[in-house]
């Protein structure tokens, strides 16, 4: 049994870049990424590893300096935990501009309007999952997504529906909702998917201003990971393909 943690960056209602990323990988993958994270944590004195308040300094972080050997030794440790145990992952994101570029005004349900492109982004997360060689094809896959009043409705429906009609339900089994601090692999899905969204909008929406980040290197340096980001039309291109409905309403 392999088992897929799955998170979200940027929310579509105040920032610039939204991204969904998913971390794979098989039982004893898991095991010692648990084992190693944990260890990691209780070193540097921290109860659950939150990618924006490690970056912003605040919560458990308050007190690292800007600076701090300490910071750096703490990602480079957690960064490498990652590397090593991850079977298969992937990230995706889109801009805001480039999502209401294509989506403004085509939905009728606020509901789905709300959750804006969380929703396609995660089914293409659990498409790339299904269909990559890097988890053998005899494998079942349980989806865990880090809770979020809303999304989990939607995406539940969709995992219902959408699973089953592309064939996907013999090995993507089920999908649960669930805290952050209760499974490790949702740190892990966290840290790529912030890595995700900076790149994205680092590169693509403010125009090669600044080098590409460090983590964001590390964590992209396997050819286990996948990245896309997409533009306007690539994004169009690929609701024409999943989404019909949307993409010509």
């Amino acid at each position: 049994m392999f088992q897929a943690f799955l998170d979200e960056s940027g929310h579509p209602e105040d920032s610039s870049v939204v991204t969904v990323a998913a971390v794979v990988s098989d039982e004893q993958g898991w095991h010692t990424f648990e084992e190693q994270w944990a260890h990691t944590l209780q070193q540097y004195e921290i109860a659950t590893f939150h990618m924006t308040d490690y970056e912003s300094r605040r919560g458990e972080f308050s007190q690292w300096g800007r600076h701090e050997k300490k910071a750096r030794h703490c990602i480079t440790a957690l960064s490498s935990i990652f590397s090593e145990t991850m079977r298969f992952a992937c990230v995706y994101s889109v801009s805001m501009a480039d999502w209401q570029a294509v989506m403004q005004g085509k939905f009728e349900d606020r509901r789905l309007e709300k959750v804006g492109p969380w929703l396609p982004l995660f089914l293409t997360c659990l498409e790339s999952i299904y269909t990559t060689p890097l988890i053998p094809n005899d494998q079942h896959i349980a989806c865990w997504f880090e809770e979020n009043n809303l999304l989990k409705a939607p995406a539940r429906e969709h995992f219902k529906e959408w699973v089953p009609a592309e064939g996907f339900q013999d090995r993507l089994q089920s999908l649960t909702f669930s805290q952050k601090a209760a499974h490790l692999g949702f740190q892990a899905a966290d840290m790529l998917a912030y890595e995700g969204r900076k790149h994205h909008l680092n590169q693509y929406v403010q125009g090669l201003v600044r080098d590409e980040r460090k983590l964001h290197k590390v964590l992209l340096r396997s050819d286990k990971v996948h990245e896309r980001s997409f533009t306007a039309q690539s994004f169009l291109d690929y609701l024409s393909k999943e989404f019909p409905h949307l993409a010509s309403a």
